[in-house]
C-alpha cells in the first residue's frame, strides 16, 4: 500500500525500462542487418532520454560522450544496459531527491 504509493514512479520507470529492453532484444535478435540493429539501439537510447528528461537525459549524453572518448570496443547491448542504469539513477535523483526539495522551497515561498 504505502510503499507502492511512495515508489510508484520508480516502479513505473523500471517497468518501462524492462518493456523497452525486451523490445530491444526482440528487435535485435535474429536480424543480420546492422542498420536495423543500430536503429533499434538508437530508438532505445532516445526513449530512455525522453522518459528520463531532463536529468537522465543529461546523464545519458555525458555517458555517450565519455564512451566515445575512451574508444574501447564495447558491444551495443552493454552500452544499452549501462545507459539504462545511468538513466534510472538520473530519474531517481530527479524525482526522489531534487523534486521534494524544490517542492518545499516553492511551498515556503508562497
Amino acid at each position: 500500500g504505502n510503499i507502492v504509493k511512495k515508489f510508484f514512479l520508480i516502479i513505473l520507470w523500471c517497468l518501462l525500462v524492462i518493456y523497452f529492453s525486451c523490445n530491444l532484444i526482440k528487435n535485435t535478435s535474429n536480424v543480420d542487418n546492422p542498420t536495423l540493429i543500430w536503429e533499434s539501439h538508437l530508438f532505445y537510447i532516445l526513449m530512455l532520454g525522453f522518459f528520463s528528461f531532463p536529468l537522465g537525459s543529461i546523464f545519458i549524453i555525458i555517458s555517450l560522450i565519455a564512451i566515445s572518448f575512451v574508444q574501447i570496443d564495447i558491444s551495443n547491448m552493454l552500452i544499452s544496459i549501462y545507459l539504462s542504469i545511468i538513466s534510472t539513477f538520473g530519474f531517481y535523483i530527479q524525482w526522489y531527491k531534487i523534486y521534494p526539495i524544490l517542492k518545499e522551497y516553492i511551498k515556503d515561498r508562497l
